[in-house]
Parts: C-alpha cells; structure tokens; sequence
C-alpha cells in the first residue's frame, strides 16, 4: 500500500519530519533531479523490435537527453537512444491503434503502440 510505503520512509528518515513545507518540496526536488526520467515525457507502450523479439510493454521517455525505454516498476532505462542517433520515425495510423515508429541505428526499428 503506497500509505504504507510513505510512513514506512518517514519513520526511518526522523529528520524529514523537522523540516518545513517549504524546505521539504526542495529536498523532494533535489531527489526528483537526479532520477534517470527527470525532465522527460513518459508514455507506456507495446514495444515490437522489427528484428523480432516479443511485444513488451515499456515505459517510453523522450527529453532533450535522448530516448529511454524502461521495464515497468524501474528506475533504470535498459536502453538510451541519442537524438542525434534516431535516423527517422513516424506515425501509421490503423482502424483498431495506430503505431508510431522510431529507426535509430543501422538495422533497429522500434514499432511502439
């Protein structure tokens, strides 16, 4: 239970509870900074590798950094893309969902729902 989680980290960290409403939102802040994700768009999608490979759903992050593609529940990317590095992509749209496409690389074309 996310309550549960949130008190189980107050009473291991006593000295979070001194500070002020204000002090409190810049320490979370300072957290969030650091986290992997910051500052990125974050969509869930079926990820399909077009050099086969199984459907999987992922978490897709875009920023000015690049593109992350996470497992669910992490808060490390298993793969970063550089911007400079995605050679083309695009939409198809379909009657049921359309796909977006990312080409980064050589040979690698992410099909993503």
């Amino acid at each position: 239970d996310w309550n549960e989680e949130i008190q189980s980290f107050l009473d291991a960290h006593e000295d979070i509870k001194a500070l002020s409403e204000r002090e409190a939102r810049s320490e979370y802040l300072l957290v969030l900074e650091t986290l992997p994700v910051y500052g990125s768009v974050v969509y869930r999608v079926t990820m399909n590798v077009q050099n086969g490979g199984t459907p999987e759903d992922v978490l897709l992050a875009v920023s000015s950094r690049g593109i992350q593609l996470f497992k669910e529940h992490s808060q490390q990317p298993f793969h970063t893309y550089d911007l400079k590095d995605l050679l083309r992509w695009g939409y198809v749209p379909s009657a049921t969902a359309g796909t977006f496409y990312i080409s980064v690389g050589h040979r690698t074309q992410l099909a993503l729902r």
